[in-house]
């Protein structure tokens, strides 16, 4: 069992790093937690904080996945380097580009990439 939080519900929370304490707390309820590196009045377009999760990644002894703003090979490696997560979960990504999963795993480079405007493609 997991669950996903933010970083506090704004920015005095964030600034008081009480997701550390969920983190805590989650150590030995949870399976897994997801982390979002941002705080709840936030909105995509403000950049996510994932220096955040590694702090919280310090207060865990179970997996922590991070999550914001991941949208390329690229962001997976960025937001593993700087927060030393365990995983990525994709969210918008997925929804902008159905075949984000294909470009991570590197099915890109197989020489096989679906034509965007294929229906039949993108539920296959």
């Amino acid at each position: 069992v997991g669950a996903k939080i933010r970083l506090g519900l704004n920015a005095q929370e964030m600034e008081h790093r009480v997701y550390e304490q969920v983190v805590k707390s989650a150590n030995s309820r949870l399976d897994y937690l997801v982390i979002h590196a941002r705080h709840g009045q936030q909105r995509s377009r403000d950049p996510p904080v994932w220096e955040a999760i590694g702090r919280a990644k310090q207060c865990a002894n179970i997996p922590i996945i991070g999550n914001g703003n991941v949208v390329t090979s690229a962001d997976v490696q960025e937001i593993h380097r700087i927060s030393g997560c365990d995983g990525v979960m994709i969210g918008r990504a997925a929804i902008n580009n159905p075949w984000v999963f294909r470009e991570l795993t590197g099915v890109e480079q197989s020489g096989y990439w679906p034509d965007a405007h294929k229906v039949d493609d993108a539920v296959r």
